[in-house]
Parts: C-alpha cells; structure tokens; sequence
C-alpha cells in the first residue's frame, strides 16, 4: 500500500474556474427554462399609444392626469 499512487488534488484557482462554470451554466439553463413561465403567467400591462401606463383606482377605473397632478 505504500507504494501506491498519490492523490493529486487540482489547483485551487482551477476549482474556483470549474465552480465558477457551473454555477454559470446552473444559472443560465434556470433562466431559460424560467422566462418564458414567466412571462405566461404576468399580465401584460394596459399602456397607452406613447407607451405610458395608465393609473387606476382600487376598483380599476382610469384615474384622470388632472386629479393626479
């Protein structure tokens, strides 16, 4: 038993590399699987043709710019 062969350990900056890439492609294969339920189950917002998002009150009607202002 002497004479067998001795375990050689990798550096600690290659393990930190290795750790480093899995942890990145843990990450991205999450993400991607994650986006699209995502965006399945959020309600698209009502916008309106500029792009801004139109305020309402507790029981959903339009708040007027002027009441806000």
């Amino acid at each position: 038993m002497e004479e067998s062969l001795p375990l050689e350990y990798p550096s600690m900056s290659r393990r930190q590399l290795l750790n480093f890439f899995t942890g990145a492609v843990v990450a991205t294969t999450a993400s991607a699987a994650l986006y699209p339920a995502a965006k399945f189950f959020v309600t698209p917002g009502e916008s309106n043709k500029d792009g801004s998002i139109i305020a309402r009150d507790r029981l959903g009607y339009p708040i007027p710019a002027s009441q806000i202002l």
